[in-house]
């Protein structure tokens, strides 16, 4: 009969070691989806604006050579060449709020700390990860956010099953 129980409870801890690492590899996923897609976009746009300069470093003297053609078939003046040259430059300055970098390096800091303070017996420290990543979705406030929802949910359940450990063996 004891023989069996061992068995049992052998078996119940390599579930809940599976379940355990279930659970981390949907927290890592979830994170890691919403990191990219907060980081993307500015990479494609980034991208986007570095050929577009290339581009026109190009073609900007075929531009000033087009204008001066018809400044000296028209008769208008080299000032107006030299303004559509300077007008066709675009300003490459894009600046993005902390609407996307903040909430990513807090979800990456919510990330390693879920990982580091695992067997914690702290309380305040298991409530930072679920915290951190909380304050995150607020702050993105958009459907990405949603994507934070899997590993919000899968850290507090941790959480609290890890508090109730702690409270039963202790």
């Amino acid at each position: 009969m004891v023989e069996r129980l061992k068995r049992l409870s052998i078996s119940s801890d390599a579930t809940s070691i599976i379940q355990e690492g279930v659970g981390n590899v949907i927290v890592i996923a979830s994170c890691a989806t919403a990191a990219a897609a907060l980081i993307v976009p500015d990479l494609i746009f980034g991208f986007l604006t570095l050929l577009r300069s290339v581009l026109e470093s190009l073609f900007l003297p075929c531009k000033l050579l087009f204008d001066l053609a018809s400044w000296l078939s028209g008769g208008s003046s080299v000032q107006s060449a030299v303004s559509s040259v300077d007008n066709a430059r675009a300003d490459a300055t894009h600046v993005r709020a902390l609407h996307a970098y903040f909430p990513t390096v807090m979800i990456i800091i919510g990330l390693m700390v879920y990982f580091f303070n695992e067997g914690s017996r702290n309380v305040a420290t298991r409530f930072i990860a679920p915290g951190l990543h909380t304050a995150a979705a607020f702050l993105i406030f958009s459907p990405i956010a949603l994507l934070l929802f899997p590993a919000i949910c899968i850290e507090a359940i941790s959480t609290i099953e890890s508090r109730e450990k702690n409270t039963q063996s202790g």
